[in-house]
């Protein structure tokens, strides 16, 4: 949804912040969302998480984005379209992503 905030920020004569631009680059060029994860998921690997917290930092990472997103995306007149349909192909995706995240660490022994 990060996309939308740019239209919001152009409407009220802002920019966004550097950070947040550059993050929007990246995701227009490669699939972010599962790059962040598996760093994210392999810096808490590294951090020595395991067992209860590694799956919980799993389930947190990995689901599906949230049905709110779409409604505050449409009260504040953004696009609660796009919002919408992320959350709609978001949820199936994040099915299959799930098991596979789950059975890759349960296969390296993490939990």
């Amino acid at each position: 949804v990060v996309p939308m905030f740019e239209q919001v920020y152009l409407r009220m004569g802002g920019e966004l912040p550097a950070l947040t631009q550059t993050m929007i680059r990246l995701s227009r060029k490669a699939p972010v969302l599962l790059a962040v994860l598996a760093a994210g998921l392999s810096l808490a690997a590294l951090l020595g998480f395991r067992g209860v917290e590694f799956v919980a930092l799993i389930a947190m990472l990995a689901t599906p984005m949230a049905v709110s997103s779409y409604t505050m995306a449409d009260s504040m007149d953004s696009d609660g379209e796009l919002a919408g349909n992320c959350v709609i192909f978001s949820t199936p995706l994040s099915c299959i992503t799930l098991f596979f995240w789950l059975f890759l660490f349960k296969s390296l022994g993490m939990f």
